[in-house]
């Protein structure tokens, strides 16, 4: 018997040895690796290369668009452009802003009027422009104080200023003798950029090459037919393959002479905004809150603007009160009185 309880315990010590110590167990913590915000070109929101900074070389233009001003010249390398009727409703005139990349000749160019003014102050860049609505029309009249641009352009800030009318930095204009004056004036923008400071601007818009605003409204063709004296129906059709719009005037391709080929918008706002007519002046009212169509992607979507004050950037919300965010690219801006209609399929 005691033999028994001798081996049984020998067995026991055996087993216990052999089990050896159990290791603990340690749940290890997920590790959040938090999401690096990417840093975008504010002018065509593709994202800033490594070394960049949110500080740009940049310029707005003011560009001539009489039928007879046509063709255009390096409108085609505009980030931004935005398209306003200019006096007595006869015909529209565009800003164009231009950043990091500078043609060699770019125009016509024209003078400059209350709404660009008010339109320039959200980007405070350089500015090229020929001459400017003052106090005095050009029948002699006095002009009102409202339609003053020359005025309200003295109060702005402006980095650096190029007017050839007034002889601010005007070597870099020119003319030439294929169309007649007013409408054969240029600046050589690529020279004239070596001047230009360096500026910050603002956040103006959201972009985003995957998560874009879109709707169940297909939208391959849009047509804005502007109420001027003077024939101004623009239209873009959609380009699939690329994922922009191709310009046309007047069921005509728009196209930069400069580089024979058609202008193109990825992403095109069309503001609807109080319009009035001072002297016969066009004025418009770029606050506080106003509709909007975007077009975007093939998509047409719903939404609308808000401006707080005088000198805030423009923010562009959807009809649901999210920030409309746009495809990287080239972004014209049409704006139109409220009651106007556009079409689109």
């Amino acid at each position: 018997m005691l033999k028994k309880i001798i081996m049984l315990t020998l067995v026991l010590f055996t087993l216990i040895g052999c089990s050896g110590p159990q290791e603990e167990v340690v749940e290890e913590e997920e590790v959040v690796v938090p999401e690096v915000p990417v840093i975008r070109n504010q002018f065509d929101g593709y994202p800033l290369e490594e070394g960049e900074t949110q500080t740009y070389k940049a310029v707005a233009v003011l560009v001539n668009n009489s039928a007879v001003a046509r063709p255009h010249y390096g409108l085609s390398k505009a980030d931004v452009v935005y398209e306003v009727i200019k006096e007595e409703y006869l015909e529209t005139r565009f800003m164009a802003i231009f950043e990091g990349e500078f043609p060699e000749k770019v125009g016509p160019l024209r003078s400059i009027r209350v709404p660009f003014v008010r339109i320039y102050n959200e980007w405070q860049t350089a500015l090229v422009h020929y001459g400017g609505a003052g106090s005095v029309a050009q029948n002699g009249k006095k002009n009102p104080d409202s339609v003053n641009a020359l005025a309200l352009l003295q109060k702005s800030y402006v980095p650096y200023r190029f007017d050839a009318v007034a002889g601010i930095n005007d070597k870099y204009f020119f003319r030439t003798d294929d169309k007649p004056a007013p409408h054969n004036a240029y600046i050589k923008l690529e020279e004239a950029s070596q001047d230009f400071p360096d500026v910050w601007v603002k956040d103006h818009f959201t972009f985003d090459e995957d998560e874009i605003s879109t709707s169940a409204d297909v939208a391959t063709y849009i047509e804005i037919d502007y109420p001027t004296d003077t024939a101004n129906k623009v239209s873009y059709e959609f380009d699939e393959v690329n994922k922009y719009y191709n310009r046309f005037i007047n069921e005509e391709a728009h196209v930069d002479a400069l580089y024979d080929t058609q202008i193109h918008a990825t992403n095109v706002i069309v503001q609807y905004l109080e319009h009035t007519e001072v002297n016969g002046y066009v004025l418009v009212e770029l606050k506080y809150q106003g509709d909007a169509d975007y077009f975007v992607n093939g998509k047409h979507i719903k939404g609308y603007w808000v401006k707080d004050f005088e000198g805030d950037v423009t923010h562009w919300f959807t009809e649901d009160d999210q920030p409309f965010v746009m495809l990287p690219g080239t972004t014209y801006i049409q704006i139109v009185p409220i009651d106007f209609e556009i079409t689109w399929n």
